[in-house]
């Protein structure tokens, strides 16, 4: 994890771990808190030093800001009740409720280690207006992204939309004013 990405964990209240390279056994590595210094210049992210707690709160230690990770999460299944789908064979992780909400986690493909908040479909979409010159409702554009992905990247979503020409074919479905 570097720095842009704890910040937007944080600020998304996405739910953090630290991987002790000496774990105990029966702790909670769950972050409760993190002391993040503001970005100044100077800083290595390779060896950036942060002040945690974990363990509901009850243990404290300095670790580098490389031993955390984003908490995914634990359970698997198709689709839960709520329409999220949760680990296909505990891969993928997409969540309507996140998105809908513009918080969390909302998307992770298939073996990947990278995940996605509304705010990145939503600047995805927002890019290919500008790129596009179009004007319209980016949000829209997001939503189908987010909905159109099964397993890939987004922007392999949007890439096969546009050589598609679904934009050009269906404007309204991706807020595309004409």
């Amino acid at each position: 994890m570097n720095y842009k990405e704890l910040q937007q964990a944080i600020e998304n209240k996405t739910p953090i771990i630290w991987n002790d390279p000496l774990p105990i056994e029966g702790n909670d590595y769950t972050v409760s808190y993190i002391d993040l210094p503001k970005w100044e210049d100077d800083f290595d992210e390779n060896d950036l030093i942060i002040l945690i707690q974990y363990n509901d709160g009850g243990s404290e230690a300095e670790v580098l800001i490389h031993e955390l990770s984003l908490k995914y999460p634990s359970d698997e299944g198709e689709l839960t009740e709520e329409g999220d789908n949760i680990g296909i064979d505990g891969i993928t992780y997409k969540s309507h409720q996140n998105f809908q909400e513009g918080t969390g986690v909302c998307y992770s493909p298939e073996n990947a280690e990278c995940v996605y908040f509304y705010a990145d479909f939503l600047q995805m979409a927002k890019d290919k207006f500008e790129e596009l010159g179009l004007k319209g409702k980016p949000e829209i554009m997001a939503r189908a992204i987010f909905d159109g992905c099964q397993w890939q990247h987004p922007e392999t979503v949007l890439e096969e939309l546009e050589r598609e020409e679904e934009f050009e074919e269906y404007p309204e479905t991706y807020g595309i004013e004409r």
